[in-house]
């Protein structure tokens, strides 16, 4: 799913939904995205809600989204919804880093 998209346009009929989430401050996402993070959060809780399904992704970058407070605030949003079924922290890699 491209989470650009609303949450309202995904497939009912998907087993799974798999989500990215980087940042829960919209400042600092705002500073390393370029990009609120308001619509993210909003495409999450909806799909939290309807999807029976979903798995929530964190790519942990060193510096940028491994403090403790960042986790911790991400951990708690993901417990308020009931279709979250996993949290999985991502290593970070630099695949990508040169198209930068």
């Amino acid at each position: 799913m491209d989470t650009v998209k609303t949450a309202t346009q995904f497939d009912p009929t998907a087993d799974l939904i798999l989500y990215d989430l980087k940042l829960m401050d919209d400042t600092r996402h705002r500073q390393h995205t370029g990009a609120p993070n308001a619509p993210i959060l909003e495409n999450l809780r909806v799909l939290g809600q309807a999807h029976p399904n979903l798995w929530l992704r964190v790519p942990v970058v060193p510096g940028i989204n491994d403090d403790a407070a960042n986790l911790q605030a991400i951990a708690r949003f993901a417990a308020t919804l009931p279709g979250i079924r996993q949290v999985n922290l991502l290593p970070y890699h630099r695949t990508g880093v040169q198209k930068h």
